[in-house]
């Protein structure tokens, strides 16, 4: 197998932000922001405290800062559905 390249491509953040911030204001208009990205993750449920369960969620991560309350939310761009996943995120 051949060796993995560490190239990656020269892609000004700032576009990437903005072009993020454009695909969630298709969902949530509110959006002013994003906090934090990552490119993959799962969503897993834990049942009677003792076994975790895979969900039918698989996508891109954002926390985002909204224009409106609630002013902080988690959402992952769902690739297994069409149902995307957010969450409220609050201080407490």
């Amino acid at each position: 197998m051949p060796p993995r390249s560490n190239i990656r491509p020269n892609i000004d953040p700032k576009v990437i932000n903005s072009s993020n911030i454009h695909v969630l204001k298709k969902y949530d208009s509110a959006v002013q922001q994003v906090l934090l990205a990552t490119s993959l993750v799962s969503v897993y449920e834990l049942h009677d405290g003792k076994k975790w369960e895979k969900q039918n969620v698989e996508g891109t991560l954002f926390i985002v800062k909204r224009k409106k309350n609630p002013q902080f939310q988690l959402w992952i761009l769902n690739q297994k559905s069409t149902e995307n996943y957010y969450q409220t995120l609050s201080p407490s």
